[in-house]
């Protein structure tokens, strides 16, 4: 699991490189952190940026981060469905959306509307508004 400045510098990773050689494991998993995780101050490191440094774990690594999910057709969205993939990860309108293929309008109504019944809680991190589900 890769942090933007925690053990994202090439020097970091070429140690944890070494270490799991001796493990010698059958694959190799490289992933951030995608959506909003616990702790706020925890940044994803790019797309681009993860690949190149699965290139220090050799042949054995890929990259299993999902940036962005294609769904050619429009799902159906239900405040049910929004709040089961908001359960298990928080998220903006922009992202539920493209997730969905669906309108950002309608799911962001729905959205606010989840957050003035006490459904969901709203949070800004990084200019984004995430949503998250209350117990």
């Amino acid at each position: 699991f890769v942090i933007e400045g925690v053990n994202s510098q090439l020097s970091n990773i070429r140690k944890i490189a070494e270490i799991v050689k001796l493990i010698n494991p059958d694959r190799i998993d490289l992933n951030t952190a995608v959506r909003p995780p616990a702790d706020s101050e925890v940044k994803a490191v790019s797309s681009e940026q993860l690949t190149e440094l699965a290139k220090e774990f050799g042949r054995k690594a890929r990259v299993t981060a999902s940036f962005k999910k294609k769904i050619v057709q429009e799902m159906e969205v239900t405040a049910e469905t929004l709040l089961g993939l908001i359960q298990r990860h928080p998220a903006t309108a922009d992202q539920l959306a493209e997730d969905f293929n669906g309108s950002f309008v309608a799911i962001s109504e729905a959205l606010k509307l989840m957050v003035a019944q006490g459904r969901l809680s709203a949070e800004e991190r990084d200019g984004n508004t995430y949503y998250f589900h209350r117990d």
